[in-house]
Protein backbone atom coordinates (compact mmCIF):
# COMPACT_ATOMS: atom_id res chain seq x y z
CA UNK A 1 0.00 0.00 0.00
CA UNK A 2 1.40 3.36 -1.02
CA UNK A 3 1.41 6.09 1.62
CA UNK A 4 -0.67 9.11 0.65
CA UNK A 5 1.01 12.48 0.96
CA UNK A 6 -0.99 15.07 2.86
CA UNK A 7 -0.32 18.74 2.37
CA UNK A 8 -0.44 20.16 5.88
CA UNK A 9 -0.58 23.67 4.41
CA UNK A 10 -3.66 23.07 2.26
CA UNK A 11 -6.68 24.99 3.43
CA UNK A 12 -10.36 24.76 2.64
CA UNK A 13 -12.47 27.73 1.70
CA UNK A 14 -13.84 29.12 4.96
CA UNK A 15 -16.44 31.54 3.59
CA UNK A 16 -17.85 32.65 0.27
CA UNK A 17 -19.67 35.62 -1.17
CA UNK A 18 -21.84 35.31 -4.29
CA UNK A 19 -22.15 38.56 -6.26
CA UNK A 20 -24.61 37.23 -8.88
CA UNK A 21 -27.42 39.69 -9.48
CA UNK A 22 -25.74 42.62 -7.71
CA UNK A 23 -25.11 46.00 -9.25
CA UNK A 24 -21.67 47.58 -8.98
CA UNK A 25 -22.38 49.76 -5.91
CA UNK A 26 -24.02 46.89 -4.03
CA UNK A 27 -21.16 44.53 -4.90
CA UNK A 28 -18.55 47.12 -3.84
CA UNK A 29 -20.12 47.44 -0.39
CA UNK A 30 -20.61 43.65 -0.10
CA UNK A 31 -16.98 42.91 -1.00
CA UNK A 32 -15.63 45.41 1.51
CA UNK A 33 -17.91 44.10 4.28
CA UNK A 34 -17.11 40.47 3.42
CA UNK A 35 -13.34 41.02 3.49
CA UNK A 36 -13.47 42.98 6.75
CA UNK A 37 -15.72 40.35 8.36
CA UNK A 38 -13.51 37.48 7.14
CA UNK A 39 -10.39 39.09 8.59
CA UNK A 40 -12.19 39.79 11.87
CA UNK A 41 -13.19 36.12 12.09
CA UNK A 42 -9.62 35.02 11.38
CA UNK A 43 -10.38 33.30 8.07
CA UNK A 44 -7.37 32.48 5.93
CA UNK A 45 -8.95 31.47 2.60
CA UNK A 46 -12.22 32.77 1.18
CA UNK A 47 -14.01 32.76 -2.17
CA UNK A 48 -15.87 35.48 -4.04
CA UNK A 49 -18.14 34.28 -6.85
CA UNK A 50 -18.26 36.98 -9.50
CA UNK A 51 -19.63 35.09 -12.45
CA UNK A 52 -18.04 35.33 -15.88
CA UNK A 53 -20.05 38.31 -17.09
CA UNK A 54 -21.60 36.31 -19.92
CA UNK A 55 -25.05 37.81 -19.33
CA UNK A 56 -23.85 41.38 -18.81
CA UNK A 57 -23.82 43.80 -21.71
CA UNK A 58 -20.65 45.34 -20.22
CA UNK A 59 -18.81 42.04 -19.67
CA UNK A 60 -16.96 41.19 -16.46
CA UNK A 61 -18.02 44.24 -14.43
CA UNK A 62 -18.16 42.51 -11.05
CA UNK A 63 -14.97 40.53 -11.58
CA UNK A 64 -12.99 43.63 -12.56
CA UNK A 65 -14.43 45.51 -9.55
CA UNK A 66 -13.41 42.69 -7.22
CA UNK A 67 -9.89 42.49 -8.69
CA UNK A 68 -9.46 46.26 -8.30
CA UNK A 69 -10.53 46.16 -4.64
CA UNK A 70 -8.21 43.24 -3.89
CA UNK A 71 -5.25 44.92 -5.61
CA UNK A 72 -5.94 48.21 -3.80
CA UNK A 73 -5.87 46.33 -0.49
CA UNK A 74 -2.75 44.37 -1.45
CA UNK A 75 -4.49 41.02 -1.06
CA UNK A 76 -3.26 37.85 -2.79
CA UNK A 77 -5.79 36.17 -5.08
CA UNK A 78 -6.12 33.81 -8.02
CA UNK A 79 -8.79 32.20 -10.15
CA UNK A 80 -10.70 29.60 -8.17
CA UNK A 81 -10.21 25.92 -8.88
CA UNK A 82 -12.39 24.56 -11.66
CA UNK A 83 -14.75 22.79 -9.24
CA UNK A 84 -15.17 26.04 -7.25
CA UNK A 85 -16.10 28.25 -10.19
CA UNK A 86 -12.90 28.61 -12.20
CA UNK A 87 -12.74 31.99 -13.94
CA UNK A 88 -16.14 32.89 -12.49
CA UNK A 89 -14.78 32.99 -8.95
CA UNK A 90 -11.76 34.36 -7.11
CA UNK A 91 -9.89 32.50 -4.37
CA UNK A 92 -8.50 34.92 -1.81
CA UNK A 93 -5.63 34.25 0.58
CA UNK A 94 -5.91 36.38 3.71
CA UNK A 95 -3.01 34.82 5.64
CA UNK A 96 -0.67 37.82 5.84
CA UNK A 97 -2.29 40.31 3.52
CA UNK A 98 -4.45 42.54 5.67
Amino acid sequence: MKKQKINKYAQDIQAELDLHGMIRSEANRSIDDFLDDSVEKGFKKVLIITGKGLHSKDGEVLRSLCVRILKDRGISFKNAKYNQGGQGAIEIDLIDDI
